[in-house]
């Protein structure tokens, strides 16, 4: 993959703009200044590049596909799947409210504590220009992240007809979930239709066990504030590993822990796979000086989302423990990955960052806890990983015969799937309303409690059934959290 200097800078500076901005917003100015400048010289040492043609076709590939990741998510008029809610609540506050903040509900005082990675940008943007919503610079930030990633997917053809193919192949790569989906539901008597439409993703709900992996689709619809800045940081580790700057690669790491701690974690081994094969790099100034920021944000991450962190969604010390749990992990695991085995074939073992990124995504499900959060967003990096060289084999090699075959077989697995979450989505999850009440399969919580607008309030996302008692500590906390600056007064969302 060839990317042009002018993309690397923007790819770095969008993943480092959010942490520039929180150390300035949210900490004291003591801290917060010279971390910014530090975060600054990072981007300065691992954008030095000479200038390379930029090129147009590709942008314009690019920028199609972005627009239509953007109606995906659902852009302009809705409906968003049930993450958004949660979106637009933290975002509308972030921007009509002084920073770092904080309100009170119920008699009781609450302080945000959240990934801000995606939000704060255009958080600020509507702070400045009010008169613009900030609906508007959202869908603006998660064009631009969508832009920059399709770019670097389309990357892998050499021709205005392969930038097109990379891009629509890229946006089909999931695992099997639709057929297993419909297997099991059948299995155990639930009715065969409606199959196209559904949110298949959930599967293991079924069987009461919290393992999920997204396709490119999923990533797209339900989680864009994680999953492009993981997407970026992963593509750019796989150039390192093919010649690319070791600097941008390990602050692109670093920053991308303010975006996804869970996406940072599931791109760990690859990024220590990075430093071992490059290691002769490691003590350069540019490497030394990027290096030192990335670490700098991943450690004022790690120490302010872990005031009253929720301990449900990972469980780092099961790992060991759950041997009796093969019976589903390895099911799983086959229907999620075997489409990638199909077309990357014995490149799955012998490419390097493909072999690290089967490692991690067979290591994931082993640390789940009572939620899927962990297997759910630290696969985002590895999959875009195998979702890159399956792009690129697909492009690259004249298959004829069985390896055609093969190829058209993977895709057969993993097209329902997105074909069916894009139904989904874009129909506000009504095939659900076919099936009796009876079965698991009807609708829930989070099927079918979609976004129908873009104003939602906190005192909203509080309101609804069960948010409150089970996901407000995963984004607010009874006390400060650490390292942040000094509050203003606080905001009653009650009005009392």
């Amino acid at each position: 993959m060839n990317n042009s200097a002018t993309t690397y800078r923007c790819e770095i500076l969008y993943l480092a703009l959010p942490a520039i901005i929180f150390f300035l917003g949210f900490m004291p100015l003591a801290t917060g200044v010279p971390l910014s400048l530090l975060t600054i010289a990072g981007v300065l040492a691992s954008s030095w590049q000479r200038p390379s043609p930029f090129n147009w076709k590709i942008a314009a590939v690019a920028a199609l596909g972005a627009c239509f990741a953007l109606f995906l998510m659902g852009f302009p008029y809705g409906p968003f799947t049930w993450d958004w809610i949660k979106h637009w609540a933290i975002l509308n506050q972030m921007s009509t409210t002084s920073w770092p903040v904080v309100f009170s509900y119920d008699g009781e005082d609450h302080y945000l504590r959240y990934y801000l990675g995606a939000y704060i940008v255009p958080a600020l943007a509507h702070k400045l220009l009010p008169a613009l919503s900030v609906a508007f610079f959202f869908a603006v930030w998660m064009f631009a992240g969508s832009f920059l990633v399709l770019k670097m997917v389309a990357q892998s053809g050499n021709s205005l007809k392969q930038y097109v193919l990379a891009a629509v192949i890229f946006l089909a790569l999931g695992g099997m979930d639709a057929l297993v989906h419909l297997a099991l539901a059948q299995a155990i008597g639930y009715p065969a239709t409606p199959w196209l439409g559904l949110h298949h993703e959930d599967w293991t709900t079924l069987i009461a066990f919290p393992l999920e992996f997204s396709s490119t689709v999923t990533s797209f619809i339900w989680v864009p504030n994680q999953s492009i800045a993981t997407f970026l940081a992963a593509g750019l580790l796989v150039l390192s590993l093919q010649g690319g700057s070791l600097p941008r690669s390990f602050l692109a790491y670093g920053l991308l822990s303010a975006w996804s701690p869970y996406g940072a974690i599931g791109l760990l081994p690859l990024v220590l796979a990075v430093a071992f094969k490059r290691r002769g790099e490691l003590f350069q100034i540019p490497t030394l000086v990027a290096g030192a920021a990335g670490f700098a944000t991943s450690l004022v991450t790690a120490l302010y989302l872990s005031t009253e962190m929720p301990d449900n969604g990972a469980c780092f010390t099961c790992f060991l423990h759950r041997p009796e749990e093969l019976r589903i992990i390895v099911p799983f695991l086959i229907a999620e990955l075997l489409p990638f085995a199909l077309i990357l074939r014995r490149r799955l073992v012998t490419e390097l960052p493909c072999l690290v990124s089967l490692l991690t995504l067979t290591a994931l499900p082993f640390l789940h806890g009572d939620a899927p959060d962990i297997v759910m967003r630290g696969s985002m990096g590895p999959l875009f990983v195998l979702m890159l060289y399956c792009v690129r084999g697909l492009l690259s090699e004249d298959a004829s015969g069985w390896r055609r075959d093969l190829r058209i077989a993977a895709m057969l697995l993993c097209l329902p799937t997105a074909i069916s979450e894009i139904w989904y989505a874009r129909s506000g999850g009504s095939r659900y309303s076919e099936y009796p009440k009876e079965f698991a399969l009807s609708p829930n919580h989070y099927k079918l409690t979609l976004a129908t607008k873009t104003d939602y309030t906190i005192e909203e996302f509080f309101a609804m059934p069960d948010y409150y008692e089970n996901f407000v500590r995963q984004y607010y906390t009874a006390k400060p959290p650490r390292l942040t600056g000094p509050y203003a007064a606080k905001q009653d969302v009650t009005g009392e």
